[in-house]
């Protein structure tokens, strides 16, 4: 087995002990046996996009089978591990630790589980039943970075989610749904350009600061998951709501206006 992952496997397996000291790993799946959980995105997916390895899972072994513990690896090394109790139900404990590794390393590792588990359509198994002791050749690594370029929209899109929107006090506190956008030049890094509008409000509700707020847009898109249509739209875009699940140019008409909470 490969070093980082024999290191992921002891991690996983002190700090179970550790958090749970009443457990004994005859309880967990496979005496504790810990699986590559690659099945929803795949590797090269969770490389470029979310900056990690697929996460690394210990299982109840009951009727449930909830996780024990969930580890991410993150590509400069950073560990984020949660110890679960009560059968999965309940987080114990929060980790954060590190691994001794270099992003090289971990980028290998990277493309070894792709070519030895997505390639070959292994999902959500046990570490050790892949093979990952071989070193991948160079080509191997150049082909696997060239794929970024397969990423680059998710990637762009994943950062403007993070980034700040001015929103309408009518739609975070008074419920009402956003009935129009509209995006400028973002003023600095942490800026999507982007404001949302209820649509009703006049001139003197919006210049008073006290109305808006700011807001990560993946906030206002998971509020109203509509705008993830139009959220790449570039600066200079203004928008109305046509409909329930539509929003066309700006043309002058008042926008359609709604409620998502009452």
């Amino acid at each position: 087995m490969h070093r980082v992952l024999k290191e992921i496997e002891s991690i996983i397996h002190k700090n179970i002990a550790e958090v749970l000291p009443n457990l004994s790993f005859d309880e967990l799946e496979d005496d504790g046996t810990v699986f590559l959980m690659n099945g929803k995105n795949g590797t090269e997916f969770e490389w470029y996009v979310n900056e990690k390895l697929p996460v690394f899972m210990a299982f109840y072994n009951d009727e449930a089978n909830m996780g024990a513990a969930k580890a991410t690896i993150y590509d400069d090394g950073g560990v984020l591990l949660y110890i679960y109790d009560e059968q999965g139900s309940h987080i114990a404990k929060e980790i954060k630790t590190y691994i001794d590794v270099t992003k090289e390393e971990l980028l290998s590792l990277a493309v070894v589980l792709r070519k030895n588990a997505d390639d070959k359509l292994i999902w959500d198994k046990a570490i050790g039943s892949i093979e990952t002791d071989e070193i991948p050749t160079e080509a191997e690594i150049a082909e696997f970075k060239s794929n970024e370029r397969f990423y680059e929209e998710m990637i762009r899109r994943k950062a403007l989610m993070g980034k700040l929107a001015v929103v309408s006090k009518r739609i975070t506190e008074d419920g009402y749904r956003v009935g129009y956008m509209k995006r400028e030049e973002p003023r600095d890094e942490e800026d999507s350009g982007w404001s949302f509008w209820a649509g009703n409000e006049d001139e003197e509700y919006s210049n008073a600061i006290e109305n808006l707020g700011l807001y990560p847009v993946w906030h206002i898109a998971d509020v109203d998951p509509t705008l993830m249509s139009y959220i790449d739209k570039p600066a200079g875009t203004a928008l109305i709501r046509k409909s329930d699940d539509e929003f066309i140019d700006d043309n002058g008409e008042d926008p359609v206006i709604g409620k998502w909470k009452e």
